[in-house]
């Protein structure tokens, strides 16, 4: 069972803010220090969309603290942050 520590959600959101500020088109689960991790690829869909969704959490958290636009963080992070059992598409 693929299962992000809270250490990792953290790290893993403050890069993925990072990244929403430069590349738009970026995703939770397409970040290289996850895709190369030989659990992620083995985990269930079910498994990625609920740490995607930790991780825009977490991502939106950041960004929000950091004095950004609440409306501007909203709309990037929205699309991947989905009620548990929501859609989450990758690509």
């Amino acid at each position: 069972m693929f299962r992000l520590t809270k250490k990792e959600v953290e790290t893993l959101g403050q890069h993925f803010a990072e990244a929403l500020l430069t590349n738009r088109g970026i995703s939770p689960g397409k970040l290289p220090e996850l895709v190369k991790r030989k659990d992620w690829k083995q985990a269930e869909k079910y498994e990625k969309q609920r740490a995607a969704t930790e991780i825009a959490r977490q991502a939106k958290a950041v960004l929000l603290q950091n004095g950004y636009n609440a409306e501007t963080v909203d709309k990037v992070t929205s699309k991947f942050i989905q009620p548990y059992g929501g859609r989450y598409d990758e690509s």
